[in-house]
């Protein structure tokens, strides 16, 4: 199987900001991917605070404000190659506003290169010339071909685990041909989006799981079913058409979000209605021993979120967990009405 693979950093709007990009900021990612030939995206919102406060944490973006030179943190070394040939590209995406750090993130796009670790692989940025919104920085990142294309979508402020990208590699390998995956997470799953809604962990005992809920941290989608999923949204008038899952909270999201003229800014339902439709899951690892995760969420302010945690979700997997090798030929589907039970 030839993988091919891409890491989306994705825009979500908050309140311009006129603070200075400083040495400390949210640009620390590790997009490994593998297979000879790969892409990594990654999309950065300007509008966003750059500068730490208490909420970056091991996140460094190199420059200080007012400067000529800015790049970003080596993030290549930070995830665990398991074959010398594996090296991927990188696109960085900027969306276009008025915002003021605007400038600052088109020197850093432009300015990026990769590490000598991954010196196959080169870096491309895209900068936008209009404004696309979150869902389209999703639905336009990526149209894959050929079914053996693998990406990841990772979104602005998360924090990858060293070892993301050895167990997303073997997971495709080894679940790649079902039928029934939508992707692959990297975050933990812990909502339950039947009303009432509700936040509560999947007890799997470590091993792998299929839950119909899409995952939006970490995301690796299955590269058909992504292909298709993109056709029949662009097949539908979707100003119009209600992508309605009857119970679930997500459901009343789009509702308001349309009322409120922001119907752009998700994209989380169409798929959890697609994906209902086709009989699609996501695979999450709900890891056990102190409840980390390949992929820790920062929680900073944005479309969805007013203020910051300045915190993690979870913490980040620094070791490599036992539960990483357990690939069961068998998986758990978990689905009735999304509340968590085996089917």
């Amino acid at each position: 199987m030839e993988f091919f693979g891409r890491l989306l950093l994705s825009h979500r709007p908050k309140p311009l900001t006129t603070k200075a990009l400083t040495e400390k900021s949210w640009f620390s990612f590790a997009a490994q991917t593998w297979q000879n030939a790969c892409t990594c995206i990654t999309s950065f919102n300007y509008e966003f605070d750059l500068s730490v406060g208490g909420s970056g944490a091991n996140n460094s973006a190199g420059g200080g404000s007012g400067g000529d030179s800015y790049e970003l943190v080596d993030f290549n070394s930070m995830a665990h190659f398991d074959e010398p040939e594996d090296y991927f590209d990188v696109e960085i995406h900027v969306d276009k506003s008025l915002g003021s750090l605007y400038k600052d993130c088109v020197k850093i796009a432009k300015n990026y290169t990769t590490s000598k670790m991954n010196s196959k692989g080169k870096s491309t940025p895209k900068i936008f010339k209009t404004n696309h919104g979150l869902r389209a920085a999703w639905f336009d990142a990526w149209y894959p071909k050929p079914d053996d294309e693998f990406s990841i979508f990772v979104e602005d402020d998360l924090e990858l685990s060293p070892y993301w990208y050895i167990w997303l590699k073997k997971t495709w390998r080894h679940y790649g041909n079902r039928s029934d995956i939508a992707g692959i997470a990297l975050q933990r799953q812990f909502n339950m989006f039947q009303k009432p809604a509700a936040d509560v962990e999947i007890n799997n005992e470590g091993m792998p799981f299929l839950y119909k809920l899409v995952a939006t941290w970490g995301f690796s989608p299955h590269p058909k079913h992504w292909r298709e999923f993109l056709d029949w949204f662009h097949s539908i008038d979707n100003e119009k058409f209600d992508p309605y899952v009857p119970g679930l909270i997500t459901s009343d999201w789009l509702h308001i979000h349309t009322t409120m003229g922001k119907r752009h800014m998700t994209w989380e339902q169409w798929h959890i209605y697609y994906g209902e439709r086709h009989g699609l899951y996501t695979l999450y690892h709900n890891l056990p021993r102190r409840r980390t995760t390949l992929a820790s969420n920062w929680r900073e302010a944005g479309v969805h979120t007013r203020n910051s945690f300045n915190t993690k979700d979870y913490p980040t997997l620094d070791y490599c967990a036992i539960e990483l090798q357990e690939f069961p030929e068998k998986i758990d589907k978990i689905w009735v009405g999304m509340h968590g039970k085996k089917r």
